[in-house]
């Protein structure tokens, strides 16, 4: 479960704000979308959604100390380069309520042939925050 009505859910890289939709039709009313591409955040923004434009989201994640109830990180992390995704995954647990979870799902193609790396890298016990507890990969 991501989190009851009254829980705060982030989603970074909200893209469209498909998930932003959807969570608000679940009935979650705090939910916040941040994205690095203008273009998404303002077709999102024109439909109603609460999207937020970004120039880093480990930086506007590290200025949110335990804000968020869930953070969802939704096809993003392949587009990091290898070097960033620890901090961003360091990033997302500061940004943790404690207690709070946070999700991810990973679609690797061809044209991101770091995804391997990816993982072998990020999610690692180590450098895997306990909170982020679903990992659903697809295989290459």
């Amino acid at each position: 479960m991501l989190c009851g009505p009254d829980g705060a859910v982030l989603d970074v890289g909200c893209g469209r704000g498909y998930a932003l939709a959807a969570l608000r039709s679940l009935g979650i009313a705090s939910v916040e979308g941040i994205d690095t591409s203008s273009e998404q955040v303002a077709w999102a923004a024109e439909r109603g959604l609460p999207a937020k434009l970004v120039q880093d989201s480990g930086e506007y994640l590290l200025r949110r100390p335990a804000t968020y109830d869930t953070v969802l990180l939704m096809d993003v992390i392949e587009h990091v380069e290898p070097i960033g995704q620890r901090s961003l995954l360091s990033a997302i647990a500061h940004a943790l309520k404690p207690g709070g979870t946070s999700h991810g799902i990973f679609s690797a193609n061809r044209r991101h042939n770091h995804i391997q790396n990816c993982m072998r890298i990020s999610f690692t016990q180590t450098a895997l925050p306990k909170r982020w507890i679903s990992l659903i990969t697809m295989h290459l």
